[in-house]
Order: structure tokens, then C-alpha cells, then sequence
């Protein structure tokens, strides 16, 4: 019987009962080998830890503004100036947002020209059994604008890009839909709620992640890296060709989005509704001939216009390549301009930490999209 005083480990890793010399000296090889790599990985970490201690502190920086206020605007300028090649890896992913943003354009005016023809196919009850051709709309004096029919063989020429836009959203994260607020509260040609004259506008989609549209970037780059074995191919070649289906469809669907765009009857629709659609972040339309082809490319200046909404607190981490301050890490914070957003703001109260503050100067007279 084996005593209470004897060390189990001890029993555990002594040479075994009549060892041979052959035996013995493989043992002691194994046992030097495995000392050799712990002493190695302790190198590792202390190596490790004595960089972290070299390393400057993080430059931390809080965006803080109303929606459209410029916040996502000044990230992207950032990163362009001081984290080049991170932007190059970043660039080719912006093309899905930016296609994104064009086929959103589209929509848009195509629901809005949806409900004028509808309305305007419809007599006002004051005129229902009067003699009186007038053509003009009692409601502001203005003539009723003349639809024919190339207005609705536009509406159909363009109706695939409805599954296009759907197609985006899942590509470039979770289908989201802002919740809607209250009526007369928004002031983006693309909010949510109606306007004083009571119509709809339709719900923004947005990215709710905790790095923004990072997430949505890192997404898209997953499919266009070279596929590996461990990676389900057939998976991946499906994912590839919806990518190619969204570039050849709004690529035949060029000459349609120029042709509403540069109708005089769907602008006046446009200015009667006050939308200024082509004031508003991501418009792309006036671009469409050099944007709606196969094989289109971003430039610097369509992914600073590019617009994908974001929720909540988002934390951007940029080590600048360029400048005096070259490994210098950036840890930027977005916060959603919603009231609601802003109140997850206070997790941060605590951090040491620099504010910029940004408001908007173009839209003073505006109602805002988060003053519900």
C-alpha cells in the first residue's frame, strides 16, 4: 500500500521500472523538446508584454451630432488621410453600399411616381359630373402634371430592381427597417413618417452592429477573398453569383435610371414634393452612366458620399500608416443621432476620452428625423 506522503505528480513523470538506455535517452530528447517550446512561449509572452507597455495609449475620440450632421463623413476623411492602406483593402467592399445607395435612389422616385399616377387617375370629387376641363388642381392652383405612357413602361422596366435592393440589404447585413416615428417628425428625404401633406415615406435600412458599417465592409469582403478548402465552395459560388446577377441587372438597367432622372415631368413631381432627393447623403443618380456597369469601381469620393445608416454606439480602430504618428492607434466612437442612441453614450462617461461635437448648418429650417 502506497503511503499518504508519496506525490502523485512525482509518481506521475518518474522514469518507468527497468528503463532501458535506449528508452531513457528518447525520454530525455522528448522531455528537453517539450522544454525547449515552454521556454519559447514564455519568451513569446514576455515579448508581448513588454510591447504593450511600450506602446502609446490609444487615441480615444467621441463623434457626437444629429443625424446627417457629417459624423460617419469625417470617420471616412480620416481614414483616407492617415489609414491609406487599410482604405485600399476596404474600397472594392464599398461597391455593393454604393450600388446600395443608387438602386434606394431609384425606388424612391419610382413609390413617389407610383402614388402620383395613382392619384392623378382618380377625378377630385370636385370635379366628379362637372363640365369645367380645367386642368388645374384646386389644392394649389398648380397644373396636374401630364403622365403618359413611357412613365409606366418606366415603372416596369425598373420593377426588378425592387429584389435588387432587397438582395443589398442581406448582403450587407441582418434586414433592418427603422421603426417608424410619429407623423411630421422627420426631416430626411428618406426618414420615416410623412410629411405635413400626410404621404409616406419610406423607412431607412440600417446596420446595428457595434463597428458600424465596418461589419457591413468585412461582409462583402468575405466572399471576394480567394476561396480555401475549409470554406463551403458551393456556399460561396451561390453568394458570388447573387453579386453578379445585382451588377448585371442594375448595369441593364442604365438607360431606364438616367431617362427618370433627366425627365422634366418626374422633376417637377420631385420639386412639387419638396423631397430634394439629390441634396440628401448617398445620391447617386446624377453618377448612374458611370457607376450602372459591370465592371464599376468606387473612387475615394463615392465611399465618403456613400451613405449606410448605423445604430447604437460604434467603435472604429484605426492605426494611422501615414503622418508623424505612424502606429498610432485611433479608437473612434459613432453615435447614432437618435435621441435613444444618444443615451448609450453615458457607457462611455467614464472613459478617458476627447469629444468632437458636429451640427449641420444646411438644414436650419428642417424638422429632424430624431425629434420624436
Amino acid at each position: 500500500m502506497r503511503s499518504f506522503d508519496e506525490d502523485p505528480l512525482t509518481l506521475a513523470i518518474a522514469p518507468p521500472p527497468n528503463e532501458s538506455p535506449e528508452e531513457r535517452q528518447v525520454r530525455e530528447e522528448a522531455e528537453a523538446e517539450a522544454q525547449r517550446v515552454s521556454d519559447e512561449i514564455d519568451e513569446q509572452i514576455r515579448k508581448e508584454r513588454e510591447n504593450e507597455k511600450k506602446k502609446k495609449k490609444p487615441v480615444k475620440l467621441l463623434l457626437l451630432g444629429q443625424s446627417e450632421s457629417g459624423k460617419t463623413a469625417t470617420l471616412k476623411n480620416f481614414q483616407l488621410t492617415y489609414a491609406r492602406n487599410e482604405w485600399l483593402q476596404e474600397r472594392a467592399a464599398w461597391k455593393m453600399v454604393i450600388f446600395f445607395n443608387l438602386v434606394r435612389n431609384v425606388n424612391t422616385i419610382m413609390d413617389m411616381l407610383s402614388r402620383e399616377m395613382s392619384a392623378a387617375s382618380v377625378p377630385p370629387p370636385e370635379y366628379i359630373g362637372s363640365s369645367d376641363d380645367s386642368s388645374e388642381d384646386v389644392s394649389d392652383g398648380k397644373p396636374l402634371l401630364k403622365f403618359k405612357e413611357k412613365h409606366r413602361l418606366l415603372k416596369l422596366r425598373l420593377g426588378p430592381l425592387r429584389r435588387i435592393q432587397t438582395d443589398l440589404e442581406h448582403r450587407l447585413g441582418a434586414s433592418a427597417l427603422e421603426p417608424h416615428s410619429t407623423p411630421g417628425s422627420t426631416a430626411a428625404p428618406f426618414g420615416d413618417g410623412s410629411d405635413l401633406d400626410g404621404r409616406r415615406h419610406p423607412s431607412e435600412f440600417y446596420i446595428n452592429s457595434n463597428n458600424g458599417w465596418k461589419s457591413a465592409l468585412e461582409k462583402v469582403k468575405g466572399t471576394m477573398r480567394p476561396a480555401r478548402a475549409d470554406i463551403n465552395s458551393g456556399s460561396l459560388r451561390k453568394i458570388r453569383s447573387v453579386d453578379d446577377d445585382i451588377s448585371e441587372v442594375i448595369a441593364g438597367c442604365r438607360d431606364d435610371m438616367k431617362a427618370i432622372w433627366d425627365d422634366s415631368t418626374i422633376r417637377e413631381m420631385l420639386n412639387r414634393s419638396k423631397s430634394r432627393i439629390e441634396d440628401s447623403p448617398g445620391f447617386f443618380l446624377n453618377d448612374v452612366e458611370r457607376i450602372a456597369v459591370t465592371d464599376y469601381q468606387p473612387t475615394d469620393d463615392d465611399i465618403i458620399r456613400a451613405r449606410l445608416r448605423t445604430l447604437g454606439v460604434q467603435e472604429y480602430r484605426i492605426t494611422l500608416d501615414h503622418g508623424r504618428a505612424v502606429g498610432q492607434e485611433w479608437r473612434l466612437y459613432d453615435v447614432g443621432g437618435t435621441r435613444s442612441t444618444l443615451a448609450q453614450s453615458s457607457q462611455l462617461k467614464n472613459v478617458e476620452i476627447k469629444t468632437a461635437r458636429f451640427r449641420p448648418i444646411s438644414c436650419f429650417n428642417e424638422k429632424l428625423a430624431e425629434g420624436a
